[in-house]
């Protein structure tokens, strides 16, 4: 074996393509659609293992700014942690792990990360301590009329007019926000949500959300400028829904939380200066 550590490859096709074929073994997620269509920018980075030209190991970084109950953070999320079935038991995502924590301890306020049951043993012993996220559910009033329209992915207007806004956007909620995460936002949307867009010009707001048993899920709303989301909520496209959960933690809105429970999902923070009080969720589409 000839195990190398590298890192940040994303433009070496053999490695890219061999990381994304493992996450597509690992995780069923498919990266080269993302890089082809150049949504993989040089705020997600690699750290690997590679045994000639195979990616054996990986960790992925994030490059987030969070905004957190009024202040700004800046803060790496780490994710697309794997190895290959033949390399386990060697230590070797431990030790991407400690190349991640060396490299940006002392360079962000936090680094955070959504991990697995099995792995939340490796992740403790680098001080990352679990939190728990809230979910948040209120009424829809009635709906006024408006100009949203479906967007498609497809439609090269329409793909630049989201990726201005998405590159753009202002924070979503001061409860906990994020910006500059254009690469996560578009990954969602392009991949698993691209029929669940909705574009007003009138308020020049992208929506992302879908309906399903009475429940408008709402996503994800982009904006360049600060969005009045009681008013929003009045002009969202729907059919039957009655009910709205966000995916996200909702500010000036009146709703009902509890604490959520992910399957297999548990939300660790490694930090010095946070002051974790109120409830909080993380933007669905901020996740790595």
């Amino acid at each position: 074996m000839d195990i190398k550590f590298i890192k940040d490859y994303k433009n070496k096709e053999s490695l890219r393509k061999s990381f994304s074929q493992l996450a597509l073994d690992t995780f069923g997620i498919h990266f080269e659609k993302w890089y082809e269509k150049g949504l993989w920018n040089d705020k997600y980075v690699n750290y690997s293992y590679v045994d000639g030209e195979k990616v054996i190991s990986n960790v992925s970084i994030n490059k987030m700014h969070v905004s957190w109950e009024g202040k700004t953070y800046t803060a790496i999320q780490i994710g697309t942690v794997m190895t290959d079935p033949d390399y386990r038991k060697k230590g070797l995502a431990y030790k991407l792990l400690q190349k991640v924590m060396e490299d940006y301890t002392d360079k962000v306020d936090f680094i955070y990360l959504f991990g697995n049951d099995l792995a939340l043993d490796l992740y403790k012993k680098f001080d990352m301590h679990e939190f728990k996220e809230h979910r948040y559910m209120g009424d829809l009033p009635k709906v006024e009329s408006s100009d949203f329209r479906k967007i498609s992915l497809d439609n090269q207007e329409d793909f630049d007019l989201m990726m201005k806004i998405a590159d753009e956007r202002s924070f979503l909620s001061d409860g906990i926000g994020t910006r500059n995460d254009s690469h996560l936002t578009m990954f969602y949307a392009s991949l698993s949500y691209y029929d669940c867009i909705y574009y007003s010009s009138d308020l020049d707001v992208i929506v992302i959300l879908d309906e399903s048993e009475g429940i408008l899920n709402l996503y994800d709303v982009l904006s360049t400028d600060k969005v009045d989301l009681p008013e929003l909520i009045k002009k969202l496209p729907l059919k039957e829904a009655d009910k709205i959960e966000y995916h996200f933690k909702p500010i000036g809105m009146k709703v009902k939380e509890t604490q959520m429970v992910v399957e297999d999902q548990t939300l660790l923070i490694r930090h010095k200066q946070l002051n974790i009080k109120e409830s909080f969720r993380f933007p669905a589409f901020s996740h790595a």
